[in-house]
């Protein structure tokens, strides 16, 4: 009798249905949630919490204004997997797009 090893993961070829993020005509890998190791699933956490805190904040103290400013950049830096130097072109407001995209996928 022949038994044949299944293959339950493959880690050389990505997912199928994995999100992929394009940033100039390249793709590039978002992680998945479900699949965050979990000291960045606890930073994704704690780093999500304070902007609601710092957004809902009537006045910001310069030292809040320097940390709202850099959540961005952390969070997206959590999920997008892409080289520095495409993380260091991106603004903003395209760092939480990519966030979004992280937190609430589209169901396809």
């Amino acid at each position: 009798m022949t038994t044949t090893a299944r293959v339950v993961l493959d880690l050389d070829h990505p997912r199928p249905n994995t999100p992929f993020i394009k940033i100039d005509g390249v793709d590039f890998t978002m992680l998945e949630a479900h699949l965050l190791p979990p000291l960045k699933s606890h930073r994704m956490l704690s780093y999500s919490r304070r902007l609601d805190v710092l957004v809902t904040k009537d006045t910001l103290t310069d030292e809040d204004q320097a940390e709202l400013e850099g959540l961005p950049e952390k969070m997206c830096r959590l999920v997008l997997q892409a080289p520095d130097e495409v993380h260091a072109k991106l603004n903003d407001e395209q760092r939480m797009a990519i966030v979004s995209s992280f937190l609430r996928p589209e169901k396809g």
